[in-house]
């Protein structure tokens, strides 16, 4: 089966598992709190308040040091989609495997629901609940 670029499904799914690897490597030994060679969230320097993708990096770096409520204080979106974002992708790759349609005709639904889920997320993160 054909995938990107003429590419088999294998070798992308070899070529994006190394590629995933070596980055899992790169933000388990250099902390992202602590290098300044990791990028910089711009829409934070402009406004001061946190999107939605804020501590993505420091929530996998604590992640991969198994310190999962820190990676919880970080990104709880990040945190607690990594496992249906797993369990997606493993679909994606059972169904291809096995020819049949990826996404179906729910497509659109998951889309919105999901750009939903994130843009409320990035409200209520900046929003206090807490009297000062």
């Amino acid at each position: 089966m054909e995938g990107v670029a003429g590419l088999s499904t294998k070798w992308l799914v070899l070529i994006s598992g190394s590629v995933a690897a070596l980055g899992a490597a790169i933000l388990f030994w250099f902390d992202p709190s602590q290098y300044a060679f990791y990028p910089h969230c711009i829409f934070h320097q402009v406004t001061g308040y946190l999107c939605p993708g804020c501590g993505g990096l420091r929530a996998i770096h604590q992640l991969l040091h198994g310190n999962l409520a820190s990676a919880w204080h970080f990104n709880a979106l990040l945190v607690a989609s990594l496992p249906l974002l797993s369990l997606g992708g493993v679909v994606i790759l059972w169904r291809r495997h096995f020819q049949r349609p990826v996404l179906g005709e729910f497509r659109l639904a998951w889309l919105w629901s999901g750009l939903a889920v994130i843009f409320v997320f990035g409200i209520l993160r900046n929003v206090s609940f807490v009297a000062p």
